[in-house]
């Protein structure tokens, strides 16, 4: 089975490789590449070792056995003189029946080393079928508990004053409060220099400004977004940004969370890699709160605690909501500068997108958004329109807009 785990990581990793890439995840993804190698590794070499007896003894009987029969007569014809007062045919005859004899006998001796060959991988098999069957017992107890948990009201408000996260972060200078800025930038795709996307773009913006990207479904709003990420590169023009890559987080759509068995811990903690054992949340009580407001502490049960290794699969088991919210928990661990969300809020419903917007604002982190819902407008104080021929306008969002 961990050989498949190997196997489906590696698949999981080129399947998401946009989201590895913008979530600069490299390192992790080698370390836990590394990790199930050598888990690999090890389970080959026992597996190895508990397969080297019975193969000897097959491969032995099966190509020395006929030969085995003739030598061990040497005993009793050679050494002992058992037969000496036995004529040359009757010896021959004796030689013969007893050759017959063992090799009947090293035949059978080789189908107990290929039945107990048979037997190790059929137990194999029984204990696949028992975990899923336990698995499936487990969902089905578990469904309805889950479900409650899932649509329970939280009575924690947002009249609290901003939650800030305990951990020690160097602070980072922003360029007269520049968080990005772009002169002039033209930019096509990636595989064809000949289709323009956008043509002479400028806009800047500030700390304490949040961006709406919009446009119809097609203009090139995620496209701005790798622009932003610098996993496209411009045609003409400059980008400049007023802070480090380090304080950019992005959180894309559909939201990466890596395949391993992985604790709740280690994905929000995620790009960052986490020890075994290790405690990274300085504060646990903070993570509660965010789990609670955002209608996921039914995650810290279900997955048996922070720290549990879980036995599924986040992208498979999870909602889409569930997985945006989780991601935003994600954005709220780390803190960045700048949160770079490419309609990261489609998948919830208008309320609890206020809820996780109020919780950017609350903890001073700026971010860009590429959505299609009016509502976006409301956290927003620029918009930038794309409108998908090359073009765009740019506009402040008024308070009515805003309303």
């Amino acid at each position: 089975m961990i050989f498949f785990y190997f196997l489906y990581k590696h698949v999981s990793i080129r399947d998401n490789a946009e989201s590895s890439i913008l979530y600069k995840c490299e390192n992790f993804e080698e370390a836990e590449c590394n990790r199930l190698f050598n888990i690999l590794i090890k389970k080959q070499f026992f597996l190895v070792l508990w397969r080297l007896p019975n193969n000897f003894f097959k491969q032995f009987f099966d190509y020395y056995g006929a030969l085995l029969s003739y030598a061990l007569q040497f005993i009793p014809i050679i050494m002992i003189g058992t037969y000496d007062d036995k004529s040359p045919a009757d010896l021959a005859q004796i030689v013969s029946n007893n050759a017959f004899i063992y090799i009947y006998l090293v035949n059978s001796f080789t189908r107990l080393t290929d039945l107990a060959i048979d037997v190790g991988e059929m137990a194999g098999v029984f204990q696949r079928i028992a975990d899923f069957v336990h698995y499936s017992d487990e969902q089905a107890q578990r469904g309805t508990e889950v479900e409650g948990l899932a649509n329970q009201s939280f009575e924690e408000g947002y009249g609290r004053p901003p939650i800030f996260v305990d951990r020690t972060v160097s602070p980072i200078r922003l360029s007269e409060g520049l968080l990005f800025e772009m002169k002039n930038v033209s930019y096509t795709l990636p595989n064809d220099d000949n289709y323009l996307l956008m043509n002479n773009l400028n806009i800047r913006l500030l700390k304490g400004q949040n961006l709406l990207v919009t446009g119809p479904s097609g203009a090139g709003k995620s496209s701005f977004l790798r622009i932003l990420m610098r996993l496209w590169n411009l045609k003409t023009g400059m980008l400049t940004y007023g802070i480090t890559s380090d304080r950019i987080l992005h959180c894309p759509q559909k939201a990466y969370f890596p395949v391993g068995k992985l604790s709740l811990r280690q994905q929000i903690a995620f790009p960052v890699h986490i020890p075994n054992g290790g405690n990274d949340f300085r504060d646990s009580g903070f993570f509660e709160r965010i789990l609670k407001d955002l209608k996921l502490f039914h995650l810290v049960e279900r997955c048996g605690g922070f720290d549990a290794n879980v036995e599924f699969d986040w992208h498979e088991t999870l909602t889409p909501g569930e997985l945006q919210r989780l991601a935003f928990v994600r954005l709220l661990y780390h803190r960045p500068i700048l949160a770079i969300l490419d309609e990261a809020t489609n998948s919830v419903s208008s309320d609890m997108e206020k809820v996780m917007y109020e919780l950017l604002l609350a903890n001073d982190i700026s971010f860009i958004s590429a959505g299609h819902r009016e509502t976006l407008k409301a956290y927003h104080s620029l918009e930038l329109k794309i409108d998908g021929k090359t073009g765009y306008s740019i506009k402040e969002l008024s308070t009515n807009e805003k309303l």
